[in-house]
């Protein structure tokens, strides 16, 4: 790979997601590269999306859930969102890797597409020219934001990686089924519900497991408590709308599923260490903070 590449030009990039790509199944949050030296460890840590990640050029090994996978040129492993993982670079040569960082509520059905699952989250010899173009349009993509519709741009640009890996995924990655798919399932489905007066009594139900078996799994493969996972998804869009909209405190408490401002600003202060107006004042004081980039 080249040093020309458009890869060097943006080493990491948030892109502003559009209320449009946030009403899609999946939309692309970040892109970035970077390059880690011999012999260096990263993890154990989570992160706060999906990754998918190709290896550029090297070699290292990937932790992930007692299991380990051999990293080489050309391979892509994905990083699901709050579980442990870690990975090691090589004792010959550093490790260049290319990442895309990605959320919304099909992104296990997308991740399937393409073979990848929580107990199968790597594969070989993706990275072929057919990928390594589109991933070259997301980049430039990042690095001309100002661009017209460049939202629409994106989420084509995103789903043609998926569609590209795709024609070359076997039925048989497609069709294994993980011993904890329930547990995805739970979690995808809090995801899409949280909003609903949603309680874990009934996400166990969902997923045919006591509430005390799906609230201990849950806890171990996540680590945290499937009611607190419920309440910070509540307080993630809760931001959200403080940040992006002027709708007053009543509406922003419905519409994540508290059942009153008292109930929200409470929850709200006692995760965040400020009441929702003062949230508001600060971002408008300062702007968007980024979530910050050291993830990886």
């Amino acid at each position: 790979m080249n040093k020309t590449e458009p890869f060097d030009v943006c080493k990491n990039h948030y892109f502003n997601v559009t209320e449009l790509e946030k009403s899609s199944a999946v939309w692309p949050v970040s892109i970035g590269v970077d390059e880690l030296e011999i012999n260096h460890r990263i993890g154990p840590k989570m992160v706060p999306y999906f990754y998918m990640i190709f290896v550029l050029e090297g070699q290292g090994e990937l932790i992930y859930k007692q299991k380990k996978y051999v990293l080489h040129k050309s391979d892509m492993f994905c990083l699901f969102p709050q579980v442990v993982y870690e990975y090691r670079t090589g004792k010959d040569e550093p490790l260049r890797k290319v990442w895309i960082a990605f959320e919304g509520p099909q992104s296990l059905r997308l991740l399937e597409r393409i073979g990848i699952k929580s107990c199968s989250p790597y594969a070989a010899n993706v990275l072929h020219d057919g990928v390594l173009n589109h991933i070259r349009s997301l980049f430039e993509l990042a690095n001309d934001a100002d661009q017209s519709d460049s939202d629409l741009s994106r989420l084509i640009t995103f789903y043609r990686i998926f569609e590209v890996i795709s024609h070359r995924t076997s039925d048989t990655s497609r069709q294994l089924v993980c011993p904890d798919y329930w547990l995805q399932q739970g979690k995808e489905y809090m995801e899409r519900h949280y909003s609903d007066h949603l309680s874990v009594e009934q996400v166990a139900d969902y997923v045919h497991v006591t509430r005390a078996h799906f609230s201990r799994r849950f806890h171990q493969e996540f680590g945290v408590p499937p009611a607190k996972y419920l309440q910070l998804l509540k307080i993630k869009e809760a931001k959200r709308l403080l940040e992006q909209t002027d709708h007053n405190l009543s509406i922003i408490a419905q519409t994540i599923g508290c059942p009153d401002v008292f109930t929200f600003s409470k929850m709200f202060k006692k995760t965040e260490g400020i009441s929702p107006r003062e949230y508001r004042l600060l971002k408008g004081e300062k702007g968007a903070v980024p979530v910050p980039s050291n993830y990886l």
